[in-house]
């Protein structure tokens, strides 16, 4: 079986780093729980152009070596990748791909079939989305952590996990082909159960 994994939130705590990147930066005490929103400026003020400074300075300054894998996720990774292919779709800058690839070869040395940045944040002209990369790539099952992400990857076959967060919570995934989970666990149980 192909399966996708979304990189932020679901291998890597991108957003704990950040955060505490924020608070350190700004004398804040923001929590994981208050993101009830992944666009970071509607949670902590200002524009979206300064949100994706903020994020541009964390990598510039190598704040993001803090970055630490989503808890489960190694064992997890280790386990899958025995009898499928795996694959990151990402929809973070192109522009920290080589930054990217050191953290995963890192926390899954020699996992992943390929990385994929996707221009779903960016909206770069010409950049693949996430489901065109899924279709492309024939991906079974995609594990996100936006909503928004998951319900656009879907498709007749495929299977979306989400990851719950306080930023996809309160979205409906009634209907769809979006399955929800709270940890690692039960993504590999999912998965398992989907091969049947």
């Amino acid at each position: 079986m192909k399966i996708a994994f979304d990189l932020d939130e679901v291998l890597a705590g991108f957003l704990p780093a950040l955060i505490e990147f924020h608070n350190k930066k700004h004398n804040k005490n923001l929590k994981l729980e208050d993101f009830n929103s992944y666009n970071f400026w509607e949670i902590w003020g200002g524009t979206r152009e300064e949100a994706i400074d903020e994020v541009n300075d964390f990598h510039r300054i190598g704040y993001s070596s803090n970055i630490k894998p989503i808890k489960g996720a190694e064992e997890a990774i280790k386990e899958l990748k025995k009898d499928n292919e795996l694959f990151v779709i990402t929809s973070r800058y192109e522009e920290v791909s080589d930054e990217t690839r050191l953290w995963l070869e890192k926390y899954f040395p020699k996992t992943f079939s390929d990385v994929l940045f996707s221009g779903d944040f960016t909206k770069k002209i010409g950049a693949k989305t996430k489901k065109e990369y899924c279709d492309i790539l024939g991906i079974d099952v995609m594990v996100e952590d936006s909503f928004d992400f998951a319900h656009s990857c879907l498709d007749d076959k495929r299977i979306v996990i989400l990851l719950n967060y306080p930023w996809n919570k309160d979205r409906n995934v009634e209907g769809h082909n979006i399955i929800r989970v709270n940890t690692w666990e039960e993504i590999v149980k999912k998965i398992n159960e989907i091969k049947k």
